[in-house]
């Protein structure tokens, strides 16, 4: 009867200190001298003191000492045992391991004799304060680094089958393990965060917001619950999350069942939003899945954004590009807009933003020629539409569907000056883009104006009255630094054309040609320095600037006249 009354005693004092292995990490990913650890679990329904405790990988022990909160272990508590050489070297764990489990550590620097095996499997130990054993366990190595053993349910026995690597890197010490059904676990349905419409979305256009929250736990919710839904701007400038609708109420999920949310929102401007959908709950096991985020683009409506310059010459060191121009006054989201030719159709799909009065330049490489300099104003494209060099069609796609602007350009559209190699230029901005007379040829010396304003550019489509100006004058070229030079300004009333620009005494005589059938826009500046065509410089007197401009497209010839007096000092 005795053995039998000490029989009992035993297996109840085991019953009520039932303490058990539930984790072990031997291979940390980061610092393997300091960041080793087992977590324990108290299965049973008292308060479980671990004072004279001690922890044995079977060659070494170790008694579990206080890491300041304490040696008691609440029921249902989880217990992570650190390293004795984690405090001071090792912050792994900072807002990892909650507030609700209790951290101990040991009497010296390493768990068991010199740390945790990470290629032969050790048998794990615990034992009471009395030298009793509580719980035995042989972990396996064949887990990927930094991936703990985790016991799947921590009621059940040490079997091989009740063991399984996490699927969270680092661990899961001080909560519900990854592998580990929970009894209590609301969470975002992954995906289920998006909204109608799903195209044509502009500033100002009414979205549906819809998420899902799911029961994944095992056990009936019953209790209260708060749902949030909040955006925020992410490209062009980054902005805190503002709250777009929140429910805090008290409902009841039974496990595997949904609750379903909608929430409307209007964005005010074109940009790339992200959503983020979260609950918060007391009794939640696995807050990990308690957040979701989506991301959508709104565009502008691309009623400012324009065709403004065509490469398609090319030299054989340089690439063909294109080039669009924002006219209004707001942002506009470049990402999802297209261009097209007869052939082939190409997308932006990067992040990229034009600013009000920025041109963009789209090319398949960063090097356009080595006389442009344009990084911050270039877009990357996979492909561009191969620019054909007689004649190509040219498309502006906005994201919605079909085109906005249309080009079909030939050579003829370079007015002659094709022998140079020019960009094709757009004069108006406010004109439509498929007339011929809307574009010509670069008059820039590069050739080109990529990312600037354009050579030949007008701001205006009125017809405006030929100024042809001389600064100074008169003016000396004598060789004292001093008004040696006089500029010749002009305006015409044209937005580009050929010209002719020629020097005559008073005699009528022609003494110098400044300029010869010269492509220009609607505007140019010549420089006199008071010589001849011989390089002579002239005698003092009254000369006559005589300008003739020729519209090829209409055909009108103008001439124009202004004098200019030149005052030499003879030595």
């Amino acid at each position: 009867m005795r053995t039998f009354t000490i029989f009992i005693f035993v297996l109840t004092r085991f019953l009520w200190t039932q303490v058990v292995f539930n984790e072990v990490l031997f291979d940390p990913a980061r610092n393997e001298s300091h960041d080793e650890f087992v977590e324990l679990v108290n299965i049973s329904a008292q308060v479980v003191d671990l004072s004279g405790w001690q922890f044995s990988d079977s060659s070494g022990s170790d008694e579990l000492t206080d890491a300041g909160g304490g040696l008691q272990a609440q029921p249902g508590q989880y217990i992570v045992i650190l390293d004795g050489s984690y405090f001071g070297n090792s912050t792994a764990y900072e807002n990892i391991i909650p507030a609700s489990a209790l951290i101990v550590t040991i009497s010296d620097n390493s768990l068991g004799s010199g740390g945790l095996s990470n290629s032969k499997a050790e048998r794990l130990q615990l034992f009471d304060d009395q030298g009793q054993p509580i719980d035995i366990y042989r972990y396996t190595t064949d887990n990927p680094p930094g991936h703990s053993d985790e016991k799947i349910d921590r009621l059940a026995g040490n079997n091989a089958s009740n063991w399984s690597n996490s699927t969270i890197s680092g661990g899961t010490p001080g909560a519900l393990n990854s592998l580990s059904p929970a009894d209590f676990d609301l969470g975002l349905v992954p995906g289920s965060l998006f909204w109608t419409p799903v195209s044509g979305l502009l500033p100002g256009t009414l979205l549906t917001l819809n998420f899902s929250v799911q029961n994944t736990g095992s056990q009936n919710f019953d209790d209260s619950l708060q749902v949030s839904l909040r955006v925020r701007q992410i490209f062009p400038l980054p902005d805190d999350f503002q709250e777009v609708e929140s429910w805090h109420e008290k409902i009841e999920i039974l496990p595997g069942s949904l609750r379903q949310y909608s929430a409307g929102w209007s964005p005010v401007q074109s940009g790339s939003f992200e959503f983020e959908a979260a609950i918060s709950l007391e009794k939640d096991q696995r807050p990990g899945n308690n957040s979701i985020r989506s991301q959508l683009q709104i565009h502008d409506s691309g009623s400012s954004l324009f065709l403004s310059e065509i490469r398609f010459l090319t030299r054989e060191e340089e690439a063909e590009w294109i080039e669009i121009y924002n006219g209004g006054e707001k942002p506009a989201l470049l990402t999802g807009w297209g261009l097209a030719d007869k052939q082939d159709t190409i997308r932006i799909d990067s992040l990229v933003y034009i600013f009000p009065n920025q041109y963009k330049i789209l090319s398949r490489v960063k090097n356009i020629g080595s006389a442009f300099t344009v990084p911050d104003s270039l877009v990357l494209v996979v492909s561009l539409p191969s620019l054909n060099n007689t004649e190509d069609e040219i498309y502006l796609l906005p994201p919605g569907g079909g085109w906005q602007e249309r080009v079909a350009y030939s050579t003829e559209w370079l007015e002659g000056e094709d022998w140079r190699m020019p960009s094709l230029e757009r004069i108006l901005f406010t004109a439509d883009a498929s007339r011929q007379d809307n574009w010509g040829p670069s008059t820039a010396a590069e050739g080109a104006t990529p990312a600037a304003p354009n050579s030949i550019r007008s701001v205006s489509n009125k017809k405006v009255s030929a100024k042809l100006r001389i600064e100074p004058n008169p003016f000396s070229p004598d060789g004292d630094g001093y008004e040696d030079h006089t500029v010749i300004r002009v305006e015409l009333p044209v937005h580009s054309a050929r010209y002719r620009m020629h020097i005559f005494n008073l005699a009528g005589h022609k003494i110098r040609s400044l300029s010869d059938n010269t492509y220009t826009g609607s505007s140019l500046e010549l420089i006199w320095n008071g010589r001849d065509d011989r390089d002579r410089l002239v005698p003092t007197g009254i000369y006559i600037v005589w300008l003739q401009v020729l519209d090829d497209r209409s055909g009108v010839l103008a001439e124009y006249k202004n004098t200019v007096v030149v005052v030499r000092t003879v030595n």
